[in-house]
C-alpha cells in the first residue's frame, strides 16, 4: 500500500484539528480537535515508514504501555484540575539531553555534552493534560 499523500493529509487534519481546538467553545468540537490531531500523528507515522523507517512492533507496544501512566495522570488532573497550571510550570524547564534511535540498544541514549535536551517532560505534561480533557 503507498502511503505517500499520508503526510499531506496529516498535515490538513492537523491545521483543522488545531483549529477546533482553538475556536471550540464546547466540548464536542474539543474532542473532535484532539481527534484530529491523533489522526494527523497517525499519518505522519504512516508516511515514515512509507519512507523506509521501520516502525517495529517493539515500538508500537512501547508507544501503547506509555498510556497506562498517562491514564493514571489523567485520572488525577480530572479529579484537581487545578493542578495543570503548577505540573505544566514544573514540567518546562526540564530538557533532558536524550537521543532516539535504533543506533542506541533501547532506542533511546544520551546525547553527547553540548547538546539541547527536548522537552520530553513537558510534552507528556500537556499529553496528560489533553487525555484528561478528553
Amino acid at each position: 500500500m503507498d502511503w505517500g499523500d499520508a503526510a499531506q493529509l496529516g498535515a490538513i487534519a492537523g491545521a483543522l484539528g488545531a483549529a477546533l481546538l482553538l475556536f471550540g467553545r464546547s466540548r464536542w468540537p474539543l474532542l473532535a480537535g484532539l481527534a484530529l490531531l491523533a489522526l494527523a500523528e497517525a499519518g505522519l507515522v504512516l508516511d515514515l515508514a512509507d519512507h523506509g523507517h521501520r516502525i517495529s512492533p517493539k515500538l508500537v507496544a512501547l508507544g501503547l504501555a506509555a498510556l497506562v501512566p498517562m491514564g493514571i495522570g489523567a485520572a488525577i488532573l480530572v479529579r484537581s484540575p487545578a493542578l495543570v497550571t503548577p505540573v505544566v510550570l514544573a514540567a518546562a524547564p526540564f530538557r533532558p539531553p536524550l537521543s532516539f534511535g535504533s543506533e542506541h540498544r533501547y532506542y533511546v541514549g544520551v546525547e553527547g555534552a553540548g547538546q539541547l535536551g527536548r522537552l520530553l517532560p513537558l510534552y507528556g505534561v500537556l499529553g496528560v493534560a489533553a487525555l484528561a480533557l478528553a
